[in-house]
């Protein structure tokens, strides 16, 4: 009798210690550090995000941001963030916003760079064409276009510090891309991950 009883305490024991583990598994995959997979997925998503815009800049065909980029409004882009894409916006005649995500700030950001860009190749080649020098008009011009012209973006080998997840659907990367330590914040769609958010950690001297 006293053997049967034991017997079956160890398997009431060990169907417990194995519910444990299971919870333990479920909840690690929601929160804390991702599995393989999905460490695989943000780390590709991140660098495939860097070779795109490093080819945007060049050609500025923004047609596979959203490949990468996604508006999502569980995160929430800052104050002067979203006065920029107004800005942007507000160029091509749009009206006003305030709930933008962070593909719209990317393409506002590129046809933003995109339009001095072309305004100084157009005047280049116009003064080209009539064999004359620039006007001070056109040089104003071009002074203007530069300013616009944000900056300029290179694709970086990326080198990870940390992924987290913030629960099953997002997640939390911080990577050094060179110049710069960054955080960017991922979510989960269909089981494909897109960047939602960036922000600057520390430029690097």
């Amino acid at each position: 009798m006293k053997k049967k009883l034991f017997l079956s305490a160890s398997g009431m024991l060990i169907l417990l210690v194995i519910l444990v583990f299971v919870l333990i598994s479920l909840n690690h995959k929601e929160t804390g550090i991702p599995d393989a997979e999905d460490t695989k997925q943000i780390e590709e998503v991140l660098q495939r995000s860097y070779d795109l815009e490093a080819k945007a800049a060049q050609d500025f065909d923004l047609s596979l941001f959203p490949s990468v980029f996604i508006n999502d409004p569980r995160v929430k882009l800052s104050a002067s963030t979203v006065q920029f894409i107004q800005k942007v916006r507000g160029m091509k005649g749009e009206a006003p916003r305030d709930d933008y995500g962070f593909l719209d700030y990317k393409i506002a950001y590129f046809e933003l760079w995109g339009s001095g860009a072309t305004q100084i190749e157009t005047i280049q080649a116009e003064a080209k064409q009539e064999n004359r020098d620039l006007t001070s008009e056109e040089r104003k011009t071009m002074a203007n276009s530069m300013h616009r012209s944000i900056g300029q973006v290179q694709s970086a080998k990326l080198v990870f510090r940390s992924i987290v997840m913030v629960d099953r659907d997002m997640a939390i990367a911080v990577f050094d891309d060179g110049p710069r330590l960054n955080e960017m914040r991922l979510v989960r769609i269909k089981n494909n991950w897109f960047i939602a958010g960036w922000k600057i950690l520390e430029t690097h001297a």
